[in-house]
């Protein structure tokens, strides 16, 4: 039986994926700029933040892809983000095209899309939105997914799983938390202010695909006990009786093993990421 220690060293991974990201592109000699979809939540706040440190803001460009399910919040504190960064930043609506979309289809079709189909159908359209900026300007697509929705296969396929590199593919939701803070202590001792906006750190987190979503209720746990779970079974092999032992909840943790495993096929379409834990890999 593996057990391995959890540890998390904030400034060795906040170097490591700056070192990463220079050195995935730097290898293949890319010297052009990148996307990254801003949805005014924390996962595309720290991608946005580590190309600026690796690349520079000139090099940066982000999209703000509303959809009608997206809040006047979401959008308010993406474009603060931007300024904050210095990136260029513009909005795209998808709201009328995913309505298009989705009317033209149930016409077609004689059905009622559900909830499901209509939320990747928007997740799927902002896809297409980053693809054609870089088609168009020739830009590298920076992926804002984290290690723990890559485990659950929390994700849309062909849709947030796009992008040709992954900064923070290894690092846990609960840790994004953690480097968040580190993040904005450094920016305030060098710049005088906190980069990323206190909102985003301490809103819930959502992809806003459907009204009133939150990914814990989503998933039916909070993001440290998932993370908890993900890593003393996988790290740890641990058994369902021995997270019993600990307190934890055994059908939370039968139905969060049982999403890592019903989706474990989607590990295959996520893009390339720098290592933080090796356990994990």
């Amino acid at each position: 039986m593996k057990r391995s220690n959890y540890n998390f060293n904030r400034e060795q991974s906040h170097d490591a994926i700056i070192e990463g990201l220079r050195r995935y592109f730097g290898d293949a000699g890319y010297e052009g700029d990148f996307v990254i979809g801003l949805s005014g939540g924390i996962d595309s706040a720290l991608v946005a933040y580590f190309a600026v440190e690796a690349f520079g803001k000139k090099r940066v460009h982000g999209m703000i892809l509303p959809s009608n399910t997206t809040s006047e919040k979401s959008i308010d504190l993406a474009m603060k983000l931007a300024n904050n960064l210095g990136i260029d930043a513009h909005g795209l609506p998808i709201g009328k095209i995913n309505d298009d979309f989705v009317a033209n289809f149930e016409k077609n079709y004689d059905c009622e899309l559900g909830g499901l189909s209509r939320g990747n159908i928007a997740a799927r359209l902002r896809m297409i939105s980053l693809m054609t900026a870089s088609n168009e300007f020739g830009w590298k697509i920076l992926n804002t997914g984290n290690r723990t929705e890559a485990m659950l296969g929390y994700c849309t396929l062909f849709g947030d799983t796009v992008g040709e590199y992954a900064p923070i593919g290894d690092v846990l939701k609960t840790e994004i938390y953690q480097l968040a803070e580190m993040i904005n202590l450094i920016s305030k001792r060098r710049d005088g202010f906190e980069v990323i906006p206190h909102e985003i750190i301490s809103r819930p987190a959502t992809a806003e695909l459907v009204d009133g979503q939150t990914d814990e209720k989503e998933i039916g746990a909070s993001y440290a006990t998932i993370d908890r779970i993900l890593w003393g079974r996988f790290a740890q092999d641990m058994t369902v009786d021995e997270f019993v032992a600990f307190g934890f909840d055994g059908e939370v943790v039968m139905s969060i093993l049982a999403r890592v495993s019903r989706n474990a096929f989607k590990a295959k379409f996520y893009a390339p990421h720098p290592v933080i834990h090796k356990e994990l890999n």
